[in-house]
């Protein structure tokens, strides 16, 4: 083989070696984390079965929801200290509350052993989300389970007057810092004591969202948060979220904090004019059991294999 030949072929292995890698790299750049209808078959993409944790911020509700085999765990993530340590790091606590026996670190370290649950981030601030990503990136070859990242962008009904996190920051940063996950941008709404009893999602809040989307070039999946009560006086403006043609997956997340007047016939409706395939349920029992009392929710079976319930109460005692 000549010199000439011998250069050629060379040349062509090393081209082929660069496209192979930028290959990968795009790859890895639009890799998304498993899908909830993934990574628990058992539900056959019915997403009102999915079961829901809520603040689980320290190890024994971390515990009980492994043992009650729920499939989404919901937490919330401030700046503050870790008992016993005066270093601010990104901590699993409500506010008020800025101290916990619950790093961010330990919580995602204790869902990578279970490897059994998603997870959804509520972040309360602005100024925690860039470090809390900076940990989930440090992980992110071992988060194989759903992973949402969830904050109230925007000022909702009725009349709130409660400050959102920052829109636009928290779409680029997450989209810029960690595109793998679902996002949950979410309204700040006025609820509580007196119960709301009236209000919607008008189209302007629909337009606002879409817009912010839009603006920050959002194209990894995305669950809007909406409130239960004011969802179902919204048949005729929240259908239109999930009308994105830049976002390719979309889906509603209806909740509801305590037992309220709702009105289950709308409520009902809704669901039917999305689709069971996507809206979420994250509601009191009490509630699920108006809408869907011949439906029983699902104990979950993994992607990643069968998951028993002794296994999992002794892999929680392991963990902590």
């Amino acid at each position: 083989m000549s010199i000439l030949h011998i250069s050629q072929h060379l040349w062509r292995t090393h081209i082929a070696s660069i496209l192979f890698c930028i290959i990968m790299m795009n790859a890895e750049a639009n890799r998304i984390m498993p899908n909830v209808q993934e990574y628990f078959p058992d539900i056959k993409g019915d997403l009102t079965k999915v079961t829901w944790a809520h603040a689980v911020n320290n190890k024994e509700l971390f515990k009980k929801a492994l043992a009650d085999k729920l499939m989404m765990l919901e937490a919330d993530v401030v700046l503050g200290n870790k008992i016993g340590s005066t270093e601010e790091i990104p901590i699993m606590a409500h506010p008020p509350s800025t101290t916990s026996e619950l790093s961010l670190e330990d919580f995602l370290s204790n869902a990578i052993t279970a490897n059994s649950c998603g997870v959804k981030l509520d972040f309360k601030s602005i100024e925690v989300l860039e470090p809390s990503l900076k940990i989930l990136q440090n992980h992110k070859d071992n988060l194989t389970f759903p992973v949402w990242l969830n904050a109230d962008i925007l000022s909702g009904p009725v009349n709130s007057t409660a400050q959102p996190v920052d829109a636009d920051k928290f779409l680029s940063i997450c989209a810029r810092d960690f595109p793998l996950a679902t996002l949950s941008p979410g309204w700040k709404v006025r609820y509580g004591a007196p119960n709301i009893t009236s209000g919607r999602y008008e189209p302007e809040h629909i337009t606002s969202m879409k817009e912010a989307l839009a603006r920050n070039n959002i194209t990894q999946p995305v669950t809007f948060p909406v409130q239960a009560i004011l969802a179902a006086q919204s048949i005729d403006t929240l259908p239109d979220l999930l009308k994105m043609s830049s976002i390719n997956d979309t889906t509603l997340t209806i909740w509801l904090s305590e037992v309220e007047a709702i009105n289950i016939t709308q409520l009902k409706k809704l669901i039917d004019i999305v689709g069971k395939n996507r809206v979420y349920l994250d509601l009191p029992e009490s509630i699920m059991d108006q809408l869907s009392s011949s439906t029983p929710r699902v104990a979950p079976t993994t992607s990643m294999g069968l998951v028993v319930g002794v296994v999992l109460v002794a892999a929680a005692s392991y963990f902590f």
